[in-house]
């Protein structure tokens, strides 16, 4: 259930951060099944992000992209969907001032490799 309503976008539910970073640790505990990895969660952040802006802002009517991306775990999430939008026709642009660690660099990679600048 969300927790409020963002003032911005008065009908779009969400969860703060605390419950998020709770949901988080739920779904990676290995007492749990099943219990996700951390780069399992970014992969399907990554996707369910770039799928909402795919139905949200089709390529044929919005086709350049701009993706910051940050040092943390929604940085992570942003590379994901910066890859998926390429492969699915979007002109993807990341701004990535730093990285994490080693994971986040194979992130940057797949990025690149699929053709975001």
């Amino acid at each position: 259930t969300p927790s409020s309503v963002c003032a911005a976008a008065p009908n779009v539910p969400y969860i703060n951060s605390k419950t998020a970073a709770a949901i988080d640790v739920s779904l990676m505990d290995p007492a749990t099944s099943p219990s996700y990895t951390l780069p399992q969660l970014m992969e399907l952040a990554g996707l369910t992000v770039s799928t909402a802006f795919h139905k949200t802002y089709p390529p044929n009517n919005f086709r350049h992209v701009l993706v910051f991306v940050g040092p943390g775990n929604n940085g992570g999430d942003g590379l994901v969907a910066a890859r998926h939008l390429k492969l699915w026709g979007y002109d993807v642009t990341c701004v990535v001032p730093k990285l994490k660690d080693e994971y986040f660099e194979k992130l940057k990679r797949q990025a690149e490799d699929c053709g975001c600048e």
